[in-house]
């Protein structure tokens, strides 16, 4: 995957993600859409069915085998993967380690501050720009 700069998520979508994390539940999103430029653009956001424990998630394998043959289906790619936080919205050491295996967007939903997103690079992974689509155009860049 190409360096990316920036990922663009439906409003809708950020505030139900936003709503649900809110919840203290841990959970876990399958952003699918293209990549144009340097900018991951979410068109369809999949709550995950995935096992959470001590501080980690792991997604169902063959939900996400089911998840990524539609993706195909549609003209979609995997372009990122969201998950909350207890706490902060920075990346967990399991986060990390899960970026070195699925190189895509992470977007972390802390309920302690903010929506933040990371993208991994050979150099080690940086923060990247949020911003949202509403009606079906970019709008408000955040960071």
């Amino acid at each position: 995957m190409d360096p990316v700069s920036e990922v663009l998520v439906p409003e809708g979508e950020m505030a139900r993600m936003a709503a649900e994390a809110a919840s203290g539940e841990e959970t876990v999103f399958l952003l699918f859409g293209e990549l144009s430029g340097g900018v991951a653009v979410c068109r369809r956001v999949v709550r995950a069915d995935a096992r959470v424990e001590g501080g980690s998630f792991e997604v169902d394998p063959f939900f996400l085998a089911l998840e990524l043959a539609r993706a195909r289906l549609r003209g979609e790619g995997l372009v990122g993967v969201a998950h909350s936080h207890p706490g902060g919205s920075h990346p967990s050491a399991a986060d990390l380690a899960g970026m070195r295996d699925l190189p895509v967007v992470w977007l972390v939903f802390g309920r302690s501050d903010p929506p933040r997103a990371w993208f991994p690079t050979p150099e080690g992974v940086r923060e990247i720009r949020i911003g949202r689509i509403s009606g079906g155009r970019p709008v408000r860049v955040e960071g």
